[in-house]
């Protein structure tokens, strides 16, 4: 790994253990950021929502206001960051981009994106074990869809941006082996 400055998404599905691997990284020498945590900041200050997850149900072009500002939070932070992000985002049937690409070409130093999936059983397991969100009533078919539409926008970013994308399973009961495939993928950079 070089020296500069690297941006590095971890991104997937809500409920595939993105926060938890992105705090377990946070103990190495990596500056970790949960987007969610620092938009959600901004709106409760400026008195737009009341809670994180409230930010899904604003305007597009107000969360995408929003993810600008948290972006920009974090741009000047040395060394390597990980930023903990959804990498597209679902209110009533209607996905937004996570970091609409306008956005991530703004963003010189990424270097890295890190997709984390489960299977089904275990995203359903995680979301309901997780009281501190307020999640929309998801089936099957509605992971398959996100999932579908999360590798349809990286396989465009991939092209986009010319930036290697890591998929990593995070099986049950494994996280220090997915956490170790997260390290060994941004030593690579």
């Amino acid at each position: 790994m070089n020296n500069r400055s690297n941006t590095i998404f971890i991104t997937g599905s809500p409920g595939v253990g993105k926060t938890t691997i992105a705090n377990m990284l946070s103990t190495k020498e990596y500056s970790v950021f949960n987007a969610g945590t620092l938009m959600n900041e901004i709106a409760v200050r400026e008195g737009l929502v009341d809670n994180r997850d409230e930010i899904r149900t604003l305007d597009p072009k107000k969360s995408t206001e929003l993810r600008r500002r948290m972006a920009e939070s974090i741009s000047d932070v040395d060394g390597i960051k990980i930023v903990d992000t959804q990498i597209s985002v679902a209110y009533e049937g209607r996905y937004t981009a996570g970091i609409p690409i306008e956005l991530m070409d703004r963003i010189k130093d990424l270097s890295l994106i890190i997709y984390i999936d489960a299977t089904k059983e275990e995203i359903k397991k995680r979301r309901f074990k997780d009281k501190t969100r307020i999640r929309e009533n998801e089936d099957d078919e509605i992971i398959d869809v996100q999932r579908s539409i999360n590798i349809g926008i990286l396989s465009y970013y991939l092209v986009r941006l010319n930036i290697p994308v890591y998929f990593v399973h995070n099986k049950e009961n494994d996280l220090e082996g997915t956490v170790k495939k997260c390290e060994d993928a941004i030593k690579s950079i």
